[in-house]
């Protein structure tokens, strides 16, 4: 929440796997999440956000639309 000034009342569930996380966060501010956390670093390593796709293929936006 520091990095993109989102409150931490708007971020969603957070489901952590080894080499991978999905986050929600309102899909009015993820285009902004993103693009800033993608400049970002956790402790010294890069961090690459894209938006969910389902088993389908398809973007998680097209699928809740």
């Amino acid at each position: 929440t520091g990095e993109t000034d989102l409150p931490g009342r708007m971020i969603g569930a957070i489901d952590v796997h080894d080499r991978f996380s999905f986050v929600d966060v309102p899909q009015t501010s993820a285009a902004s999440v993103i693009e800033v956390m993608n400049r970002c670093q956790i402790k010294g390593h890069p961090v690459f956000i894209k938006p969910a796709k389902d088993k389908g293929g398809k973007k998680w936006e097209q699928v809740v639309q």
